[in-house]
């Protein structure tokens, strides 16, 4: 069946950047050789840490060589289901077959709360698609107050219906990639329709890992459902779940084949207090073979959008936040009630995101062997000084 595409033109200013030089774009043999003899010998300066990521890093932080360009209102149309999808499209302003990836957003967010990766990637080469699910509040009626956060993550702890619909918007958006290409002549002849990858962040993290092979079992049942979507070929979790939430056990993970990276922080608390460690399990459980998980010191659970990168208020609520997590969680067995640990600041967490994430889709969308070796070699955690610490298996 077609997707029906609605493409809306008011506000659709596409945001272009100036491009950089292609030399950026990929990491040669020598060029990696050289960078791994390099970091050994590199000192993180206290006063220019961009310096230290720029030189240290074989990815610009900044940005790769693609201008970037973005759909700003692009709706699809679900006729099974009879719902729209909002999505965003930032891709590179230049020809070319480029892998996808779509990035499901945290409870309650939209499309337009994940610029900074979206933007970044594109850079470097790939189409993202950044859908709204329908949890998100930008559904709610202009004036009608949008719900708590805790109510909401409560809700979201057992809808089961919730988890399916956000699993089938991932397939559909895969399912109409020729229908937008069709009504989007921007992108026409840019997807790689065959190198998918999909991410997310939280909720969007969840939903990743059920595009993945995860299995949930819903509540006041006693067996798994499984929302695998074989089309995408990697997948990659910031905050992601372990098992006791959200229908998750430590069963979900078992046939989880696909490549898969998950991040999270010393700072990255759960709802009920659940320690980042809780966030590990889904590495720990998943079969072996193209898994990585990279702890990051300092790293909130929004740190992982870049958010806090850029602003001081945000940084100070997610702290806030953490806190409260910290004292109303009543006694879970791993729980640590240590004051948060500043780490890094915000703007290299987010460097780090960065650079590990742009490998790992380049490992497993454009199969660059120079990214895989960076990723199996634990570059970052050498280049970052042991402040973040990456596992493989």
């Amino acid at each position: 069946m077609q997707a029906r595409v609605l493409v809306h033109p008011v506000g659709n200013m596409p945001r272009l950047k100036k491009a950089r030089h292609a030399e950026s774009l990929t990491l040669t043999a020598p060029l990696l050789a050289a960078a791994i003899l390099f970091t050994a010998n590199c000192v993180r300066s206290k006063s220019a840490t961009e310096t230290f990521f720029l030189s240290c890093s074989p990815y610009d932080v900044s940005g790769g060589g693609y201008a970037v360009a973005v759909e700003n209102e692009v709706v699809i149309r679900d006729e099974t289901r009879g719902k729209y999808l909002p999505v965003r499209i930032f891709y590179p302003d230049a020809r070319g077959r480029f892998p996808v990836i779509i990035f499901s957003h945290g409870a309650g967010g939209s499309k337009n709360g994940n610029d900074a990766l979206a933007e970044y990637w594109a850079s470097y080469g790939f189409v993202v698609f950044l859908p709204t699910h329908a949890d998100s509040v930008s559904y709610k009626p202009r004036g009608e107050r949008a719900p708590a956060m805790w109510d909401l993550l409560a809700d979201i702890d057992t809808d089961s219906e919730g988890w399916a619909n956000r699993a089938r918007d991932i397939s559909f958006v895969i399912d109409s990639l020729d229908d937008i290409e069709r009504s989007v002549p921007e992108i026409a002849g840019k997807l790689a329709h065959t190198r998918i990858g999909v991410g997310g962040h939280s909720y969007g993290a969840f939903t990743a890992q059920l595009i993945g092979g995860a299995t949930v079992t819903p509540p006041g049942t006693d067996k798994s459902v499984s929302y695998r979507d074989d089309r995408a070929d990697a997948i990659l979790l910031l905050s992601g779940q372990g098992s006791g939430q959200m229908g998750l056990t430590r069963e979900s993970w078992k046939k989880v084949q696909v490549p898969m990276m998950s991040m999270t922080g010393s700072n990255d608390r759960a709802l009920k207090g659940q320690p980042p460690e809780w966030r590990m399990e889904h590495f720990n459980l998943a079969p072996a073979g193209d898994k990585y998980f990279v702890f990051i010191d300092g790293a909130y659970h929004m740190s992982f959008t870049g958010k806090l990168a850029v602003s001081r208020l945000d940084f100070l609520r997610e702290r806030l936040f953490t806190r409260l997590i910290d004292r109303s969680s009543e006694g879970w067995s791993g729980g640590s009630k240590e004051a948060p640990s500043e780490g890094w600041n915000q703007k290299e967490i987010f460097d780090c995101v960065k650079i590990e994430s742009l490998a790992f889709w380049n490992a497993y969308l454009k199969g660059d062997p120079d990214a895989k070796e960076f990723l199996t070699s634990r570059g970052l955690e050498r280049i970052s000084e042991g402040a973040v610490k990456v596992s493989v298996k």
